[in-house]
């Protein structure tokens, strides 16, 4: 059979696929392709989180397709379950990340959410880092609150309630 790198639709024509399997291969093959285009302008500045974030979670959901595709394929699919459950909560807090509200506001919370989980660990485990890493991460948490207040508001208030996801939100409630 062909591999995924030749399987290319062409302008007239889909791809025929052998099976489901060769039908995910080829579409990370797309999606990895997309990704490591190196020929995307850079975002305005304003848009710069968003950017990240949401390409930090598409490269999340290509890693963990390519994960699924090598169980499969190594007739291990009886372990695909949690990492298709791990890309479907991306997909719905991707979803209501690009539809609600402000993106840039979402792309903070989502950022400084993950410096505070960090932060949590290694204070958590005193002794484990270096007293200088804990200040750096300290600082930078302080930084990113003075360049957010909105997002910094909001997530420890959030977090003041128990909330720890990013949106303030249960993901069954997204």
């Amino acid at each position: 059979g062909r591999t995924s790198s030749e399987m290319r639709a062409d302008a007239d024509t889909a791809p025929a696929f052998e099976s489901e399997i060769h039908r995910l291969d080829w579409l990370i093959g797309q999606v990895e392709e997309r990704v490591t285009n190196r020929d995307v302008a850079p975002p305005a500045a304003e848009f710069l989180e968003v950017f990240v974030v949401t390409s930090l979670w598409l490269n999340s959901a290509l890693a963990q397709a390519k994960a699924i595709l090598l169980l499969i394929t190594q007739d291990l699919s009886e372990a695909v379950g949690p990492l298709q459950r791990a890309l479907w909560e991306r997909w719905i807090e991707w979803r209501y990340f690009l539809k609600q509200g402000d993106r840039a506001l979402n792309a903070a919370k989502v950022n400084l959410n993950a410096m505070l989980e960090a932060l949590g660990v290694v204070e958590e485990q005193p002794g484990k880092v270096e007293p200088s890493m804990l200040a750096q991460l300290q600082r930078a948490v302080q930084e990113f609150e003075a360049q957010h207040p909105r997002a910094s508001a909001e997530v420890r208030a959030q977090r003041k309630k128990y909330m720890y996801h990013w949106s303030g939100m249960r993901r069954s409630k997204m």
